[in-house]
């Protein structure tokens, strides 16, 4: 019964705030590990959506850039296809410099 005793005496002495300390340190632990919507999943969520946002930037370049080719192709075929092809006629030679 000694035991008992010290356990109620213990459990007696927990003031409020300790209450809430202990309420905080459970629901930070539920939310970490166990909670559908945890921390950890969280954050891997959030570098995924990162590295898409990215990549959705990078595909609106290209396509920004395709729209241009295309309106170069449409006003202009033969001088697109030198450029960007090296197209020649017969007899021609090209020299390229950059």
């Amino acid at each position: 019964m000694d035991i008992l005793d010290q356990i109620k005496d213990r459990l007696s002495r927990l003031s409020v705030k300790n209450g809430y300390a202990i309420a905080i340190i459970g629901f930070l632990t539920w939310m970490t590990f166990f909670d559908k919507h945890n921390f950890i999943d969280q954050f891997r969520v959030s570098g995924t959506l990162s590295s898409i946002e990215l990549e959705i930037a990078e595909y609106e370049d290209k396509y920004q850039q395709a729209l241009v080719d295309k309106r170069n192709l449409e006003n202009n075929k033969e001088k697109f296809a030198r450029e960007q092809y090296n197209y020649s006629e017969e007899g021609e030679e090209i020299f390229i410099i950059k």
